[in-house]
């Protein structure tokens, strides 16, 4: 009697996944026993941090204008201290409860709190490497390191973040490799982010490597990553290559965010080319600031309209097909108007920032905020942004005590 054979090539791709989701997660726990075991003098120290960005915005287009007052985000986090070998965090966000694509929530569109990370980590230190693995809803270690570089924060998600082409978390876990100014990271997710469950039998495995050198007075600092995954109930694609580098010191920071995708907001066959730089340093040290972020991204979609109601616009669909690309530009000042540096350990830090920025965004009729008022698609926008922040940095990523810029 013959026996059956695999289904396919990703039955054995399955198991591979399914192997090595064990392997990270026996890896984990052996960490975690290993960091315990070194600190069973003493429990890990708990640090409280949050941040407050209220914010206010004028809008003017080719046929109205528009403001409004609004808390842009609000985050409240505790989390173990940088020095420990083992420990966690569990951090909640403040999100409108209606959708990207619906008009009511909860109660409207109230502000609500959700989870934007809880995990737990292990960590082992030698002489001249380490290795830490996390689990639970943990960082995207892609986002954790970039977003350690990207001084401007307060002024909103990331391209990324806002574009559909990362989460800032994801249910799974991690590793990192650390040695000398070299470190290599991998991690094993759902690929589903931090608003679903798993979808799927797929999981994203995502793999890079970071290099920092010194260059000057300050660090040049090169990431790469690529990304392979499924995302949804079909399973479409869901791939990603990012490339990154900056240099920053005590004064000044400028850097690149690139981004290649295969697969955006759950539509396989849609892709995107994205690029953020910025250029940001003190005018009058640690007082007066001056930024500028200039962000271009281009769609292509090789095989069906945008959404249903591309298909009662009289255009061919040639040209539904087409690429479609948008741009934006922002410049303007911060300054610092508080800040408490920590005296002694049992202090945390306390920052009080206004930023002062004018935004143009340009996109193509198709990529207009409103499709089929193309003069929608050229917008400038004023804001003033108020940031509060204390504790330690968010993603333990820069000391609390650290003249990190803005």
């Amino acid at each position: 009697m013959k026996r059956d054979r695999p289904n396919s090539v990703l039955d054995h791709i399955l198991t591979s996944q399914a192997l090595i989701i064990v392997a990270l997660f026996s890896m984990n726990l052996v960490l975690i026993e290993v960091a315990t075991a070194q600190q069973l003098s003493h429990s890990p120290k708990l640090e409280l941090s949050g941040e407050v960005f209220s914010h206010f915005s004028t809008i003017q287009t080719e046929s109205q204008h528009f403001s409004s007052f609004d808390i842009e985000r609000a985050e409240l986090g505790l989390q173990s201290a940088q020095e420990d070998n083992w420990g966690g965090e569990l951090r909640l966000e403040s999100v409108r409860s209606a959708g990207e694509d619906s008009l009511m929530g909860i109660d409207g569109d109230s502000l609500v709190m959700r989870v934007k990370r809880a995990w737990g980590f292990g960590r082992f230190i030698g002489d001249h490497w380490s290795i830490t693995g996390r689990f639970g809803l943990i960082p995207d270690v892609w986002h954790m390191r970039v977003m350690s570089a990207f001084p401007l924060r307060a002024l909103g998600p990331s391209q990324g973040e806002r574009e559909g082409l990362q989460d800032t978390s994801d249910l799974g876990t991690s590793l990192t490799l650390k040695f000398h100014s070299q470190s290599i990271f991998l991690s094993l997710t759902n690929g589903e982010g931090r608003l679903y469950q798993e979808q799927n039998k797929g999981k994203n495995l995502l793999i890079g490597t970071h290099l920092t050198t010194g260059i000057g007075t300050g660090n040049g600092h090169l990431s790469i990553a690529y990304r392979d995954g499924s995302r949804g109930p079909s399973s479409g694609q869901d791939h990603r290559l990012y490339l990154s580098s900056w240099w920053s010191s005590s004064q000044f920071s400028l850097g690149l965010i690139a981004t290649q995708a295969t697969g955006v907001k759950q539509r396989p066959s849609l892709s995107a080319y994205a690029a953020q730089a910025w250029i940001a340093g003190w005018i009058i040290p640690n007082y007066l600031g001056i930024f500028t972020v200039g962000e271009w991204i281009e769609y292509q979609n090789q095989t069906t309209p945008i959404s249903s109601f591309e298909m009662i616009d009289p255009r061919p669909i040639q040209s539904l097909e087409s690429t479609r690309s948008a741009t934006r530009w922002l410049t303007g000042l911060n300054h610092r108007l508080y800040q408490f540096l920590p005296q002694t350990p049992q202090d945390s830090a306390i920052n009080l920032i206004l930023f002062e920025s004018l935004e143009y965004q340009g996109a193509s009729n198709l990529k207009s905020p409103v499709f089929g008022i193309p003069q929608l698609a050229e917008i400038w926008r004023f804001s003033m942004t108020l940031c509060l922040s204390w504790g330690p940095t968010p993603l333990q990523s820069i000391p609390a005590n650290s003249q990190n810029l803005f």
